[in-house]
């Protein structure tokens, strides 16, 4: 019996990432949505689970000097308070990956809004475009919660 709780919660824990519905891509003037969600890292015993976004972004336009890059994640609590993230790209970049710090509720069935700002200095006085992209959550409400998830 515990050799197959054990091989269950193995297997549960390698399908969470798939949890959530991938993205409709979205392409706008630099920017082209490449894949990416909201992953579920689960507790198996219940008590700390946790979620973070993790996007793909490919780059529609040639890199020639550094970027400087932004992107904020829709916070579940909080929608006044984003999670973000900021990246440099170096010349020649063709995408990034951009993933949030974790967070340890959500709303199920719910889009959240990931948006970039592609600035052309570190100040980011020149902004050169945004980008925004809804992700849809929706995972097993039962499942969530055996893995440590707090449903808002």
């Amino acid at each position: 019996m515990l050799r197959w709780l054990k091989v269950s919660t193995a297997c549960l824990l390698l399908a969470t990432p798939a949890l959530t519905a991938p993205p409709k891509p979205v392409e706008s003037e630099w920017l082209a949505t490449g894949s990416g969600g909201i992953t579920v890292d689960g507790d198996p015993r219940g008590r700390d689970g946790s979620l973070h976004y993790e996007m793909e972004f490919k780059l529609r336009k040639t890199v020639t000097k550094p970027l400087f890059v932004t992107v904020d994640f829709e916070n579940p609590v909080d929608k006044g308070a984003p999670l973000f993230v900021e990246l440099e790209l170096a010349p020649g970049a063709t995408s990034f990956v951009a993933k949030s710090e974790r967070i340890h509720a959500i709303r199920n069935r719910e889009e959240y809004l990931v948006k970039v700002w592609i600035f052309a200095d570190q100040k980011h006085r020149q902004l050169l475009s945004t980008h925004e992209q809804l992700v849809l959550f929706k995972a097993p409400a039962e499942l969530l919660k055996q893995l440590g998830v707090t449903l808002l």
